[in-house]
């Protein structure tokens, strides 16, 4: 099995601790506002652990624009702000970059921000981090989940584009 379907199959098992969870805690007083969180927690769990277990980094319905859909905003909301302080930790922590220059003015990486006055073009490769406003460097998105490789028919795409 991948690590990819392994991850995936934590992620949906994860989802089944926070169903559990909201069943202990319950539905009344103001258990009912956690249990409410808890399951919600749950279902962006389970979702994302499909489409890591399916290799599917569509279901975040990242636009060409780099936008996501304010409904898919709200029921992956849990694991979004995870994933964003993630992205905005690890640079700090261990040292690791968002990003890389390629080739002059092309950054290929994760959550670019902010965009360097000499880029003239950034590959996205996140699924699940929208695009960060501003720049006027053209904006080429390649959704990819963490530890894959970009769909070879994006990177196609991307090549044509440059």
């Amino acid at each position: 099995m991948s690590s990819r379907a392994r991850l995936g199959l934590l992620l949906v098992a994860l989802s089944f601790g926070f169903v559990l969870l909201a069943a202990v805690v319950g539905f009344q007083g103001i258990g009912a506002v956690f249990g409410v969180v808890l399951v919600w927690c749950a279902v962006a769990s389970q979702l994302v652990g499909i489409a890591y277990f399916t290799g599917e980094p569509n279901v975040f319905g990242k636009r060409r624009d780099g936008s996501l859909p304010l409904a898919r905003r709200i029921v992956f909301g849990p694991y979004l702000v995870v994933a964003k302080a993630i992205a905005w930790l690890l640079p700090r922590l261990i040292r690791t970059r968002d990003h890389d220059e390629v080739a002059p003015g092309i950054l290929l990486g994760r959550w670019v921000s902010p965009v360097p006055a000499h880029v003239t073009t950034v590959l996205d490769l996140t699924a699940e981090l929208p695009r960060i406003p501003g720049g006027t460097a053209e904006y080429l998105p390649l959704p990819t989940l963490d530890g894959t490789a970009p769909d070879p028919r994006s990177v196609v795409l991307a090549v044509r584009a440059l």
